[in-house]
C-alpha cells in the first residue's frame, strides 16, 4: 500500500527525566511498527517527544510551551520509574498533566484516543531515591488504576520493550479499524439507582506529603447530571485531625503548594479536632481561600462512630450531613464534578483516621 494512503497516528510519549531509555525505545519500537506492519495495514506512527519535538518560547511554564507546540495525539504512552516529576501551573507533573488531558479527551471521544501506562519495578539503590518523588509515583499508580486504566509494570528494559510493541500495535489496529459513525456526546449515565462499594479507608500520617496528609480519589466524572451520596461510617482515636472532601476537576490539584489547599477550581470542607479541645469544628474553602471561621458542630468526647453523608444532587447542590445533621450546603459547578478526595491530615500531628463502608449511591 503506497504510503500517501496510510494514516497518520501521532504517539505522545510522557515521562520524567529517568525514563530516558524506556523513551528511546519507544521510538525503536514504532520504527519497527512502521517498517513490519504499517505499509501492510494502512498506517504510518509518528513518535512526538518534547526534547526533539518542540523549540524554545514563551508560555506559562514549560509544560504549557510543549502542550501547544506538540498538538494533538491520537495514542499517549506514559512511563514513570522512581521520579514523579516536576510541578506545572496545572498538575504535580508534566507527565500527570499529559496523563489528565489525555483521560479529559478520551471520556469525550472514547473512539479517538487510546492511553497506555507504564511503570518500572525493578532493584534500585535505596539512598539514591527521594522518598518524596517515590511515593508521589505510588500514589499517582493508584490514582490511575482507581480510573480504570489498566497500567502495566515492568522489571527490565527488554520486558518494556516486548509489552509496548504488542500494545502499540494492538491500539493501532483498534483506531486503524474503518470508521463507524459516532453521536458526540458524554459518557452514558450510569444505570439508576445503583451503588457502588467503596471499600474501607484507613488514613495516617504520611510526613512526605502536605501538612502530613493522605488522600484517596473516587472518581466521579461522568455520572452527569445524576445524584449521587457518599456514605460511610467515621471514627478516629487521634486528640488531633483534619478529615474532609475537595471536589476537583479532572486536572485539578490534589495538594496545593506545600499544603491542602489549592487556588484552581475546586471546593474543599472538613472536619477536624484540635488538642486541646473535645469538640468536632467544621471548616471549607473555595478555590484556596477560608469561607467563614471554624464553625463548632458536636461534641466528640467519646470518639465514637459518625455516620457521615455527602450528597450532590441533579443541579449540583452538595450537603454534609453528620449523624444525620445537616452542617453544610453549597454548590458546584459541572467541572468539578470529576473528581472527589478524600482527605485526612494532621499539620504536623500524627493521626490515625477510619472511613469504612463507604458507598456510592447513584441516581
Amino acid at each position: 500500500m503506497p504510503q500517501e494512503t496510510r494514516e497518520v497516528l501521532k504517539v505522545l510519549v510522557a515521562s520524567p527525566s529517568d525514563t530516558v531509555e524506556e523513551r528511546g525505545i519507544v521510538v525503536q519500537v514504532i520504527d519497527q511498527l512502521n517498517k513490519l506492519h504499517g505499509a501492510e495495514e494502512g498506517f504510518l506512527l509518528q513518535p512526538l517527544l518534547w526534547e526533539e519535538d518542540s523549540y524554545s518560547a514563551l508560555g506559562i511554564d514549560a509544560q504549557d510551551v510543549i502542550n501547544r507546540q506538540l498538538g494533538d495525539y491520537d495514542i499517549l504512552v506514559g512511563i514513570m520509574n522512581t521520579r514523579f516529576g516536576s510541578p506545572t501551573h496545572r498538575a504535580d507533573s508534566g507527565t500527570e498533566e499529559e496523563f489528565d488531558r489525555a483521560l479529559d479527551k478520551y471520556w469525550n471521544r472514547p473512539d479517538k484516543i487510546r492511553i497506555l501506562f507504564y511503570f518500572r519495578n525493578s532493584t534500585v539503590k535505596f539512598l539514591e531515591l527521594d522518598p518524596a518523588q517515590t511515593l508521589r509515583v505510588h500514589e499517582f499508580r493508584a490514582g490511575v488504576r482507581t480510573q480504570g486504566l489498566l497500567a502495566k509494570d515492568y522489571s527490565s528494559s527488554e520486558q518494556f520493550r516486548g509489552q509496548i510493541h504488542k500494545d502499540l500495535l494492538q491500539n493501532v489496529r483498534e483506531l486503524n479499524r474503518p470508521k463507524q459513525t459516532y453521536v458526540p456526546g458524554p459518557r452514558p449515565p450510569s444505570t439508576p439507582n445503583t451503588q457502588r462499594d467503596e471499600g474501607d479507608w484507613y488514613a495516617v500520617t504520611k510526613k512526605t506529603s502536605p501538612q502530613w496528609a493522605s488522600h484517596r480519589m473516587i472518581l466521579i466524572d461522568g455520572l452527569g447530571q445524576s445524584p449521587i451520596r457518599l456514605t460511610g461510617i467515621f471514627q478516629s482515636n487521634s486528640l488531633f485531625f483534619r478529615f474532609g472532601f475537595k471536589f476537583t476537576a479532572l486536572r485539578g490539584r490534589i495538594f496545593g503548594d506545600g499544603n491542602i489547599q489549592s487556588n484552581d477550581n475546586n471546593i474543599l470542607v472538613h472536619i477536624g479536632r484540635d488538642l486541646t479541645s473535645s469538640q468536632i469544628f467544621l471548616t471549607r474553602y473555595r478555590n484556596g481561600v477560608r469561607l467563614a471561621l471554624n464553625e463548632l458542630i458536636l461534641g466528640y468526647e467519646d470518639c465514637r462512630e459518625l455516620p457521615i453523608e455527602l450528597a450532590i444532587d441533579s443541579q449540583y447542590s452538595v450537603s454534609l450531613k453528620i449523624e444525620d445533621k445537616l452542617v453544610y450546603e453549597t454548590f458546584i459547578d459541572r467541572e468539578i464534578k470529576a473528581q472527589l478526595l478524600l482527605l485526612a491530615w494532621g499539620d504536623e500531628h500524627d493521626y490515625e483516621i477510619n472511613f469504612k463502608h463507604m458507598k456510592l449511591h447513584i441516581g
